[in-house]
């Protein structure tokens, strides 16, 4: 149960923002470590509390509510980029990664604490998977800088030495996007390559290899790219004729290849076409496509494909009894949807 209360406490994050700027008024603080300022509670999109969550402790005015210009959600914490452009963080920094950018070790924090040595920023992102271990940012100049956990590499400056404050991600140029996964991260160049790093057990960072590098590296086979999405060890790609093609773990068949064998280089997602967004879990993806259906594939043992089954599919199957969908949420063994009237769908465990 603690599991699933993170999951859809998650999830009523994205529900109860602005797509521009965020009064964080309308969210309330009840879970432990500071998560993300939210409660459990709500069981569908009415949910409401007047608490204030994610207040900014660097103010003298302590009850000094943040506007946020986006927001990105780890297993146990969360970070804005705020009005000023810059990062700051809420939550739990676990196992010791130093989520929160400070120089010394830090365990939770109940208030918003600025990340030292960035500067401003465009885009920012915390990892997916089981345990927040890094973020990634941005900068107003297209180039990326990370912190946290780096035992594979993750935060790509040739290293494997953890930091508590930004590092350059090295050999990487302007970027577009990034995308964080469990243990290794990717980026959408300015020529619309993607360049991969970090951990590679899996094949997740596409370079033909399962060597773990701690220095971003071209995905081969692959261009013309328009957004990314990574699970714990799995990445997937919207090229620009909308199709998808997917790289790493496939155990359960979250490739969507019709096979159950990881690839360490980019294959096409089968049966799928138009897409305009994709999403990873832990072990199954979706995908919104144009005409705003959703397809699911991977793993199903919970019923998170949402096609009135409980058996795993290797290929994408359509998501019943939904339609005009505007955006999805994937947790590890479920998967909410928001439709175009703006309610709330979910299915799985």
């Amino acid at each position: 149960m603690p599991y699933l209360k993170k999951q859809i406490s998650r999830l009523f994050l994205i529900l109860c923002i602005s797509p521009v700027i965020i009064l964080f008024q309308n969210c309330s603080p009840s879970m432990q470590s500071g998560l993300s300022g939210l409660s459990t509670s709500p069981t569908n999109d009415s949910g409401h509390s007047d608490q204030p969550a994610g207040q900014d402790n660097s103010s003298s005015d302590s009850n000094k509510i943040l506007l946020a210009q986006q927001i990105s959600a780890g297993s146990a914490s969360t970070c804005i980029i705020d009005d000023s452009q810059q990062v700051k963080c809420w939550g739990s920094s676990d196992s010791g990664s130093g989520i929160f950018g400070t120089s010394t070790a830090l365990g939770a924090s109940f208030t918003a604490l600025a990340i030292s040595g960035l500067g401003p920023v465009k885009k920012m992102s915390i990892n997916a998977g089981g345990i927040t271990t890094h973020a990634c940012a941005i900068t107003t100049n297209d180039t990326v800088k990370c912190w946290g956990r780096n035992e594979s590499g993750q935060l790509g400056n040739n290293s494997i030495t953890n930091s508590k404050t930004p590092v350059d991600v090295f050999n990487l140029g302007p970027v577009k996007s990034i995308a964080l996964g469990g243990y290794h991260t990717c980026a959408i160049t300015i020529n619309d390559t993607v360049k991969c790093w970090g951990y590679n057990g899996s094949g997740q960072i596409g370079n033909n290899s399962t060597v773990n590098s701690k220095i971003p590296i071209d995905v081969q086979n692959l261009n013309a790219v328009k957004s990314l999405a990574t699970g714990s060890h799995t990445t997937c790609a919207i090229t620009m004729n909308d199709t998808v093609k997917c790289w790493g773990n496939n155990s359960n068949g979250q490739l969507g290849n019709n096979s159950t064998t990881n690839s360490s280089t980019p294959v096409d997602v089968l049966n799928l076409s138009s897409v305009k967004s994709v999403y990873i879990g832990n072990s199954h993806a979706c995908a919104i496509t144009m005409n705003e259906a959703v397809k699911c594939w991977g793993y199903n043992f919970y019923g998170q494909l949402g096609n009135d089954s409980t058996v795993n599919s290797s290929t994408p199957v359509d998501v019943l009894n939904l339609a005009s969908i505007k955006s999805i949420a994937i947790g590890n063994y479920h998967t909410c949807a928001i439709t175009s009237d703006n309610h709330v769908r979910c299915w799985g465990g």
